[in-house]
């Protein structure tokens, strides 16, 4: 299996290069044959298409980055509440080995995201504990971003 993408590929070429550590961690336990399939959770508020460019068409991949694909979520309650139905979704259609996530805490309400709630995150965490507890999976995750604007610290 390659999973150098075109785009990562031309990277390379030109000297750019910057690491993707989901995409690294999860294609050593891929060619290791410590797992056969994956799915990432990408919570950060930027789009993980580093992530997506690399993993997708491995065919072996699940990705979701909640909000993203052009339809972003309203802010406040109902937001929120959209957020972690589509989150909910995707953990419940998993059949992977392993979960791995990428935990941006950028969308906090205190942060540039404005959204999430601290409690978003943990009801989060405890989804992706409960569905890889039904399924036999491993899940791990990996910080990606937060920020926490200095004008509301």
């Amino acid at each position: 299996m390659n999973i150098c993408s075109k785009r990562l590929y031309a990277l390379i070429i030109v000297g750019n290069l910057g690491f993707n550590n989901m995409a690294v961690a999860l294609t050593h336990l891929l060619r290791n044959g410590l797992i056969k399939t994956a799915a990432v959770l990408d919570f950060d508020l930027h789009y993980g298409d580093g992530t997506e460019n690399i993993l997708s068409g491995t065919g072996v991949v699940d990705i979701c980055n909640p909000g993203s694909y052009g339809h972003g979520h309203a802010k406040g309650e109902a937001g929120r509440k959209d957020y972690l139905r589509e989150v909910e979704s995707f953990l419940k259609s998993l059949r992977v080995d392993i979960i791995g996530i990428s935990a941006g805490f950028d969308n906090h309400e205190l942060d540039w995201g404005e959204l999430l709630a601290t409690d978003d995150y943990f009801a989060m965490g405890r989804m992706v504990k409960e569905r890889a507890l039904e399924i036999g999976s491993g899940y791990f995750g990996m910080l990606e971003g937060g920020y926490i604007r200095e004008s509301q610290t």
